[in-house]
């Protein structure tokens, strides 16, 4: 029996041999050999029993007694396979010291050793259950992966992996680049000039612009449309125009989207001068009208009262009188075009040669380009006798009217006569109206009549109005 005793004692020294370091650092043991109990030394430097089924109250063991145990001793319960501490008063469960039983380590909790089935751990006390799951990893990759770390433990350049939280101020980031910024947590960062590219930029539509539309207010850069670019540009896309040709007042509203107008105004021609004669031996020929003068002008886009003016009256062939001013055009109170003045009318003519003044073209004053209409053409009559002053030679001629912006006026009558023919022999012509716009009526002209006739109609006025969308 002694010798199976020696034969465990050597059994726990071994085992006790291959404990890891914490656990070989525990209090001396030894088995008193009398009573068959694990002893160990307390603070006070004395031997008492640290093994056993029931705390102990009071012993002798190796000739030093106490009673009871000191503050700090520690006893292993055989039974409840736990340890103790004495705190002055009772004793404290702690599992945190190991004392081996005769027969072997059991499972459980030793102090710094944990034990389960048969396997040595290191109690939580220890390390912490974070800390024990890196420790029994094999690698290091298997630490990394215990702990999330990934690959970014691993760069020793620039980061490619993936990684979340925020910068605590704990170091400095500074930015480089096209994006500069230094600072720790948050900082603000700044483009640095010139260092957009193009590239850089969102791909546009085609025939597109970068900019902000008209009207948009303040905001973003948007992509625009030729339109939208036109509108910013007061620019024109297209064309329309409006033409004006009654006499009197008439209303201008612009097409939509006009933004500006060229208006063209013309006057009224003059009328033709009428042709007349006192006896019918005589003859008698009336002058053309003068043509209305043009105005020229670029005007922003906006409704007006645009006024046509009314020919020239023809100069009537009773007594042969001249013809009438044609009436001004307006282009509301902005412009105006004057008309032409009528041509002079024969009168009662009892003379054989004769000469009219036609009539002078409309001179306007207030347009941006200011057009003198054409003087009306002057009216002319000639007879000469032959040598028995019996038989005559004759011309008359009617003025025709003067020229417009837009054209020629009317044409003046015209007659003849050889000197042949019998004094009886009589013609006459009226004057034809003004043809163009704004052009003057030509001269009657009568010749070896006393019946007279009427020169042309100057022609209405006329306004066209160019408009830029």
């Amino acid at each position: 029996m002694r010798m199976l005793r020696q034969t465990c004692i050597v059994l726990v020294v071994l085992a006790v041999s291959v404990l890891p370091l914490a656990a070989q650092s525990l209090p001396s043991l030894k088995l008193e050999r009398d009573t068959n109990w694990w002893i160990t030394l307390n603070a006070s430097g004395a031997w008492y029993r640290a093994f056993g089924d029931a705390f102990p109250t009071g012993n002798t063991s190796d000739g030093n007694p106490f009673t009871p145990p000191a503050t700090g001793d520690r006893f292993f319960r055989h039974d409840q396979n736990k340890t103790y501490s004495w705190d002055g008063a009772a004793w404290i469960q702690v599992d945190d010291w190991l004392v081996p039983n005769e027969g072997g380590v059991t499972d459980g909790d030793k102090g710094d050793i944990v034990v389960t089935a048969g396997v040595w751990g290191i109690d939580t006390g220890v390390a912490t259950t974070a800390g024990r799951a890196i420790m029994d990893d094999v690698t290091a990759a298997d630490q990394r992966t215990t702990l999330g770390l990934g690959t970014l433990a691993t760069q020793s350049g620039t980061f490619s992996g993936t990684s979340s939280g925020t910068n605590t101020g704990d170091q400095t980031i500074t930015l480089t680049g096209n994006v500069t910024g230094s600072g720790t947590g948050s900082f603000a960062a700044t483009i640095s000039a010139s260092a957009v590219a193009n590239s850089m930029l969102a791909d546009m539509a085609q025939s597109t612009l970068k900019g902000r539309a008209a009207a948009a207010g303040t905001g973003a850069p948007t992509d625009l449309t030729a339109a939208q670019v036109l509108a910013i540009l007061s620019a024109f896309s297209t064309s329309s125009m409006q033409v004006f040709t009654t006499p009197g007042a008439n209303t201008y509203t612009p097409t939509s989207g006009t933004k500006y107008v060229i208006a063209i105004s013309t006057g009224a021609g003059g009328g033709g001068g009428g042709g007349d004669a006192s006896a019918a031996a005589n003859g008698g020929a009336g002058a053309g009208g003068g043509a209305g003068g043009t105005t020229i002008s670029v005007f922003a886009a906006s409704s007006q009262t645009i006024t046509i003016g009314t020919g020239g009256t023809a100069g009537s062939g009773t007594n042969g009188t001249g013809g009438g001013t044609g009436g001004n055009t307006t282009y509301g109170a902005l412009d105006t075009a004057t008309g032409g003045t009528g041509g002079a009318g024969s009168g009662n003519s009892a003379i054989r040669s004769q000469v009219t003044a036609g009539g002078a073209g409309g001179a306007p004053a207030d347009g941006a380009a200011n057009l003198t209409g054409g003087t009306g053409f002057t009216g002319s009559l000639l007879l000469t006798l032959d040598a028995t002053d019996t038989n005559e030679n004759a011309v008359a001629q009617g003025g025709n009217g003067g020229v417009s912006f837009w054209g020629g006026g009317g044409r003046g009558g015209a007659n003849a006569q050889d000197a042949a023919a019998a004094d009886s022999t009589a013609g006459s012509q009226a004057g034809s109206n003004g043809a163009a716009p704004g052009s003057g009526g030509g001269g009657g002209v009568v010749l070896n009549t006393a019946t007279g006739v009427a020169g042309g109609t100057g022609a209405n006025g006329y306004c066209l109005v160019l408009e830029f969308q």
